[in-house]
């Protein structure tokens, strides 16, 4: 199964915005801090799951400072098969939510957020997302 963090309460609130960031419309973008959050801190891929995430538009080694937001759809998709193959994929986006909040928490906007987040409660943070 995936890594399951008690400390993050605010974990599946975090990730219905994140689906919302997601189904974002074309032409918006996704900052770098959501691909370092999951790829640089946590997943750390390699080998065939590093090639395709840079056929998907994301390389580690060539950033940019935010990527259109289709991009970070399709390299989740791609993460989503590669780091939990055995799981549905409904269960693979739930622990890749859960990755997601715990590396991004490790970036600085992440910490940012996790200083302000007990001052404003997750459910007006996800409501202020920029979408």
């Amino acid at each position: 199964m995936c890594r399951l963090r008690n400390r993050l309460a605010w974990t599946d609130c975090f990730r219905q915005g994140l689906l919302e960031t997601m189904a974002s419309p074309p032409g918006h973008a996704t900052d770098l801090s959501m691909f370092e959050g999951l790829f640089d801190k946590m997943l750390k891929p390699q080998g065939a799951f590093a090639a395709a995430l840079k056929t998907a538009g994301y390389d580690a080694a060539h950033t940019k400072p935010s990527c259109p937001s289709q991009v970070f759809t399709d390299c989740m998709t791609v993460a989503a098969r590669h780091a939990f193959p055995q799981l549905g994929v409904d269960q693979a986006y739930r622990c890749l939510g859960r990755i997601f909040t715990e590396g991004f928490l490790k970036t600085i906007p992440g910490k940012l957020v996790n200083a302000t987040m007990p001052m404003i409660g997750p459910k007006r943070f996800v409501q202020r997302i920029p979408m």
